[in-house]
């Protein structure tokens, strides 16, 4: 698979709305899960949660890294076009898939906040936060300019470091206390 070839086909022949909605929710949708952004979301909790400590940073970090670096490449060569400012982007063909992105965000913000605050345990929070997260990353591929995707990727690198800091003190607890839970 080529995604210059990708995207060449669909300069070429561009597909209808109905189709674009449907391929780029599909294509969305794989991003959206590797993310813990919503609507697929309900993995992250659940396997941060259950995982030792140092895997579970591993698996919270990773997946996002890889996640959105692939999104950022095969959102802005596949989907876009230059525009006419130099450093922006312009959606190629009939569907804009800002508004499929957009609503993706903003779920993932509200609803990762909403989670955050009915857990019990500290792996699980940071996790439902995760989501959240997400969702303000996600903003960074809505702009489609150079300036939000240096701030999408230097929003990762400090996320690289606050989540390995969070998940130390958490290791450093569950050792002293035997648990993650708040009540201990």
């Amino acid at each position: 698979i080529n995604i210059y070839e990708i995207r060449q086909a669909i300069v070429i022949a561009p597909f209808k709305y109905e189709l674009g909605l449907v391929i780029f929710s599909l294509i969305s949708l794989m991003f959206m899960y590797g993310a813990g952004a919503f609507p697929m979301n309900l993995w992250l909790p659940d396997v941060i949660g259950g995982a030792p400590t140092p895997a579970a940073a591993f698996i919270f970090l990773a997946s996002r890294i890889v996640c959105f670096a692939m999104a950022i490449r095969i959102f802005l060569i596949v989907f876009t076009q230059p525009a006419l400012s130099p450093g922006q982007w312009a959606v190629l063909g009939e569907f804009d898939w800002r508004e499929v992105i957009a609503i993706f965000s903003g779920f993932s913000m509200v609803i990762g906040a909403l989670l955050a605050i009915g857990q019990d345990c500290g792996k699980r929070m940071i996790a439902c936060l995760g989501v959240s997260q997400a969702g303000f990353l996600l903003i960074g591929l809505l702009v489609l300019d150079q300036r939000g995707v240096a701030a999408l990727l230097y929003n990762l690198v400090v996320d690289l470091f606050a989540v390995i800091i969070a998940f130390h003190a958490l290791s450093l607890l569950i050792d002293e206390l035997g648990s993650d839970r708040f009540s201990d």
